[in-house]
């Protein structure tokens, strides 16, 4: 009997041991809103009592565990307990609950040394910061970084918007985001505008928008961030890379340095060390000297190893690109003033008021026919690679922006795709393959799927007026993802533009985005 009431205590106690580790794993979302209580458990995001959300997002991540989510109610936040705010190393998420940076906001209110973020504790890619908005922050002498310092850590930093960002003081470096220490953040489809370092820095001061040594940015835009100083060298009005940097599928507009000492170099970016460059458009950016400065490379300037594909560097305020050592190689791009290279041009990119391709542009599928995104996707959004010309070969273009005469894509393995119009038209419709995988690989190929016999390869005219054309897919590759492009082509002007066209689809993988209205 003792042995059996041992027996049942073991088993009781292994039982409460497991239930306390499955809970302690359990993964919760912690709930923070401007109507918030410190004192409430942040488990619901309606403001009351006892479950309403937490007032500070420090709040919320000091009771988180790894695996945890922070969600931010829309709003506005400032104050202790929402600048400086810390991870502590934690793997968790903090994001906006409507994914929309424009409307949740972080106010640093411009107070010195206050910014939004510190990852300081050695974070990684799983800590991840979304979808929302710092402005106002402050860094000051020997604190980087106006909106983000990040020492050390690997953080993931995707859709945030930066603005009105500033550092000033002593070797000023990261007007909105500083990066130093050895960590490798991933900065993804985010927005820099109007950050800056202030004419009150001495010493050299380094990315009026971002100081990075090592990382990933990709998709991001950089507008309007100024590098000022009047007393030392100014490098990188946009970015400033010491480390080893990739950048893919960025925009450079506006961004200035100017010195009145020492240098100013790199409107664009400048690099210290090593950065790659894919894809990326640099377009009216200036370094501007004054008094006894020297100024170069308005776009970009190299002080380093650099190495730029399928990318525009046009209609800048100055050198396209300048490098102090010969050390950058330049490939398939559109470098105003000329650089050797194989595929690179020096012509008028036509470019829209938005940065995107004219089908009358050069750029237009003149990048590096070996880059393959594999489905990867442009500044706005778009999938790339695409054949913009039609020609039968996508290949990938210069720039940020992938031109497309594309009106809607589907993702999917077998089902079908309906193209709809809700005024007369008439069109043609042309499905083609754009991209997918197999054995892992990225292949680029118009044979990857097939299409019902009843319905014929490449063309089919609908009649004028509304009406819709279903197509069933499904693909020729055993668990391949492959994405499919209906082109809309020969509308006929006399008919007039429809006032919608939609695009449906269903199947293993089924989400659609319209791309655009004809």
């Amino acid at each position: 009997m003792l042995k059996s009431m041992n027996l049942l205590k073991l088993a009781v106690s292994v039982m409460t041991l497991t239930s306390l580790a499955a809970a302690s794993n359990a993964q919760t979302t912690f709930f923070v809103s401007p109507c918030g209580n410190d004192a409430w458990t942040g488990t619901t995001n309606i403001c009351v009592a006892p479950d309403g959300p937490v007032a500070t997002i420090q709040t919320a991540i000091d009771a988180s565990s790894d695996g945890d989510t922070i969600l931010l109610v829309d709003g506005i936040y400032n104050g202790p307990g929402n600048v400086n705010v810390t991870f502590g190393g934690r793997q968790i998420s903090v994001r906006s609950l409507e994914d929309n940076p424009m409307n949740c906001i972080i106010d640093c209110e411009d107070v010195s040394n206050a910014r939004g973020f510190l990852f300081d504790s050695g974070e990684r890619p799983d800590s991840v910061l979304r979808g929302i908005t710092v402005r106002n922050g402050h860094g000051t002498v020997f604190t980087p970084g106006g909106a983000i310092l990040i020492d050390g850590s690997s953080p993931t930093i995707e859709r945030c918007h930066f603005e009105s960002n500033r550092v000033g003081g002593i070797n000023a470096h990261g007007g909105a985001i500083a990066s130093k220490g050895g960590g490798h953040p991933r900065i993804l489809d985010c927005s820099f505008r109007d950050n800056r370092i202030d004419g009150s820095v001495t010493g050299t001061a380094q990315g009026g928008a971002l100081s990075i040594e090592n990382g990933d940015v990709v998709r991001c835009d950089f507008t309007n961030n100024i590098n000022f100083t009047a007393s030392d060298s100014a490098l990188g009005g946009g970015v400033h890379v010491s480390g080893t940097a990739t950048f893919v599928s960025c925009l450079f507009v506006g961004n200035e340095t100017e010195a009145s000492r020492g240098a100013s170099y790199g409107g664009g970016l400048y690099n210290g060390q090593s950065a790659t460059i894919i894809g990326c458009t640099f377009v009216d950016n200036r370094a501007r000297a004054t008094g006894l400065a020297v100024a170069g490379g308005s776009g970009v300037f190299n002080d380093g190893s650099l190495s730029v594909n399928s990318s525009i560097l046009f209609a800048n305020r100055g050198a396209a690109l300048e490098s102090s050592n010969g050390m950058a190689s330049v490939i398939h791009s559109n470098v105003e003033g000329g650089w050797l290279g194989t595929g690179n041009i020096d012509a008028d990119p036509h470019l829209d008021v938005d940065y995107t391709l004219l089908v009358s542009s050069p750029c237009l599928d003149a990048g590096d026919p070996s880059q393959g995104f594999c489905g990867d996707r442009d500044l706005a959004g778009s999938s790339r690679v695409l054949d913009g010309l039609l020609s039968g070969a996508p290949i990938l273009d210069m720039g940020a922006f992938e031109f497309s005469q594309v009106k809607f894509e589907a993702r999917l393995q077998s089902g079908v795709i309906t193209l709809s119009v809700d005024a007369p038209m008439e069109l043609t419709s042309w499905l083609i393959a754009g991209f997918g995988t197999r054995d892992g690989r990225c292949v680029l190929d118009y044979g990857t799927f097939s299409i019902d016999r009843s319905f014929p390869w490449g063309y089919r005219r609908l009649p004028a007026g509304p009406g819709s054309l279903n197509i069933p897919v499904r693909a020729m590759w055993h668990g391949s993802s492959i994405a499919f492009q209906v082109l809309v082509l020969d509308q006929d002007p006399a008919l007039g533009l429809p006032q919608a066209i939609s695009a449906g689809a269903a199947g293993q993988l089924s989400p659609v985005r319209v791309v655009s209205v004809p």
